[in-house]
């Protein structure tokens, strides 16, 4: 993989004579990520587009901010269904990965009848002006002058828009393939294709502006907004119009043994959305430098169902269904200590109304509460330029016959790395051994249909750890990294990430970031 990107500040020239007309703005330009890959196994040929601008403008009198940006992300996958059985793993005449069997056909060399696309872009558009006291100073000499402002409220409006698409094309359906279609459908060799499209456009109006009570200060902001969304199918499409409400308080730290606050509302009051809701609080307080940081969280999302689930259409079938809306309830306590390189934190996650497709591809809800618990601990040892760092995640959901929803109990991960300056500090190189590894569990089966995972219980992942070599270096804005992946497959199976799609054998990365700066 070779990322390169181009960054233009201050309207200086640029390699695209686009950017001359833009007068005076503070501009970053990024172009990366045109990667394309045959894939390790048979049929897995992918290509990934991205492309991301943005710019930044402010008046010289600082009461007037411009922010603007826009992304585009494309992704063409093509579909194997998976290998046909996991005994050919362990067979020496497939030493050759690409030679084991899987589920779909193939259109011509490495290219599958099945594909999914997935497209995302959107522009935001923000601007604000600021109303407040300004002064300005002269340095000691009298030579330079120096402007000082101080906001006290701003008028915000934020414009946006929202594209995304999902097509999926099977050219050759056939009912003994892996896919299942729902309602069990089969075809003749007629091509089977589904095109789902979301859009959006929305627009916010808000007082932002600092509150000071007690002599602190806090940051805040308050508005309405409205969006119109339209989602398209081959068959129908659905318009409508949403109102909210929204708010944001924001306390930083100001000094040692102080509070910090921070809480976000937003809250739809008319349209499809209604009420669909999103609240989250944090609060803490720092201890001191040595005992640390603690933070207690609350989240709070109520929300409806995903438009993919209450209606899907392809050239042969529709599907329509109505659900309840889901909730996500989420308590949390973190505590921080940077002096000894340690963090904790203990979540209790509520799923309510958990909408997902079963096995058959079936939309379903489950109308039962999930409770799950998980602790995190992240603790790094240094001695000298050796860095061992490890992330431990112990995990608890509750367990029922009909819970759709598995996770592992423990995982975790290590990353044991010699890291120095040499060169007289030129070069910074990091070198060592990453490590992963989690407990068996029911995990989800992939699914090309709705490039989705659905639940089973049948069959049981159990993997060991795995284990990479790396070796990184950057000299300025030059970056290169080795990496040796899959290094435990030399001795042992490759790897499963879920049933039918195993992971590579050990391979050689090599990896190059270049940074050009007009």
């Amino acid at each position: 993989m070779c990322i390169i990107r181009w960054e233009v500040k201050k309207n200086k020239c640029c390699l695209f004579c686009l950017l001359k007309i833009l007068p005076l703005l503070g501009i970053l330009v990024q172009l990366t990520e045109k990667i394309s890959a045959p894939g390790f196994y048979k049929l897995q040929r992918t290509n990934h587009d991205n492309v991301y601008f943005n710019t930044h403008y402010l008046s010289k009198n600082q009461h007037y901010d411009v922010k603007a940006g826009f992304y585009y992300n494309k992704i063409q996958q093509a579909e194997n269904g998976g290998i046909e059985s996991e005994d050919y793993l362990s067979n020496p005449i497939f030493s050759d990965r690409r030679l084991i069997p899987v589920a779909f056909q193939a259109v011509s060399q490495n290219i599958s009848t099945v594909n999914n696309q997935f497209k995302t872009s959107s522009i935001h558009f923000q601007h604000q002006y600021f109303i407040g006291k300004s002064d300005s100073l002269f340095n000691i000499d009298s030579t330079r002058k120096v402007y000082h402002f101080k906001p006290l409220i701003g008028v915000k409006h934020h414009l946006y828009y929202e594209n995304n698409r999902l097509l999926y094309k099977d050219l050759a359906p056939d009912s003994l393939t892996y896919v299942y279609y729902p309602q069990g459908l089969t075809t003749s060799n007629d091509s089977l294709y589904s095109n789902n499209q979301f859009q959006e456009i929305g627009n916010t109006f808000s007082l932002t502006g600092d509150v000071r009570i007690n002599q602190k200060v806090m940051q805040a902001e308050a508005g309405y907004g409205f969006e119109f969304d339209q989602y398209n199918t081959l068959d129908s499409t659905l318009h409508t119009m949403n109102n909210f409400l929204f708010a944001k308080l924001s306390k930083p730290k100001q000094s040692d043994r102080e509070w910090i606050y921070n809480a976000n509302f937003k809250s739809y009051f008319t349209g499809y959305a209604i009420g669909n809701t999103l609240l989250e609080a944090q609060f803490g307080r720092s201890i001191s430098e040595k005992l640390g940081l603690v933070r207690v969280s609350f989240m709070q999302v109520i929300q409806n169902a995903p438009f993919l689930y209450l209606h899907y259409a392809n050239n042969y079938y529709t599907e329509t269904n109505s659900f309840s809306k889901q909730t996500i309830t989420d308590f949390s306590l973190n505590y921080t200590n940077q002096q000894f390189y340690f963090d904790v934190t203990i979540h209790y996650d509520l799923l309510g109304n958990y909408i997902y497709r079963d096995e058959n591809l079936n939309a379903n809800q489950f109308n039962q509460m999930i409770p799950i618990a998980q602790l995190e601990l992240n603790k790094a040892f240094h001695y000298r330029k050796f860095i061992f760092n490890n992330q431990f995640l112990f995990q608890q959901v509750q367990l029922t016959a009909s819970n759709p929803l598995h996770l592992p109990f423990y995982a975790s991960r290590h990353r044991l790395a010699y890291e120095n300056k040499i060169l007289k500090s030129k070069l910074i190189i990091a070198t060592g051994l990453d490590i992963r590894y989690n407990t068996p569990y029911f995990a989800n089966n992939y699914n090309a249909t709705f490039s989705y995972f659905t639940p089973q219980s049948n069959y049981k992942i159990s993997n060991i750890p795995q284990i990479a070599y790396f070796f990184n270096f950057r000299i300025k804005t030059f970056k290169a990294s080795l990496a040796f992946d899959e290094i435990q497959q030399l001795f042992s199976k490759n790897h499963i990430n879920y049933q039918f799609y195993p992971a590579s054998n050990f391979g050689i990365r090599f990896s190059l970031n270049w940074n050009f700066i007009n």
